[in-house]
């Protein structure tokens, strides 16, 4: 889901393909605080702004490490947003082994 993610907001060419990009495992300790999936208005996949205020509302409040929200780009698919600022972020977040990530040029045909 990340490549897709990124393909989405990266105008990618099958020249302008970025060389050092990362794969980041990030692993979450039990106990850690993950908020409730926030209630979004119908066609909020079409409106950035909306769902940027609602991602923005939620660090803001402090509620939680972790803020689950569904994919605008693949249906019944989940993304976690982060909240940095989180005092749970230091003690339940691990970074795993970072890896190379690479696009496969197929999919900019």
């Amino acid at each position: 889901m990340a490549m897709i993610e990124t393909m989405a907001h990266m105008r990618l060419t099958l020249t302008s393909i970025p060389l050092t990009l990362k794969l980041i495992p990030i692993d979450v300790a039990d106990g850690a605080v993950i908020s409730p999936s926030p209630t979004l208005p119908p066609g909020w996949q079409a409106n950035e702004p909306t769902s940027q205020a609602v991602g923005d509302a939620w660090l803001a409040s402090g509620a939680g490490l972790l803020l689950p929200v569904p994919s605008a780009l693949l249906a019944h698919s989940t993304n976690y947003i982060i909240n940095p600022a989180h005092p749970q972020a230091p003690m339940h977040l691990m970074e795993g082994n970072i890896e190379p990530f690479w696009f496969d040029k197929r999919y900019l045909r």
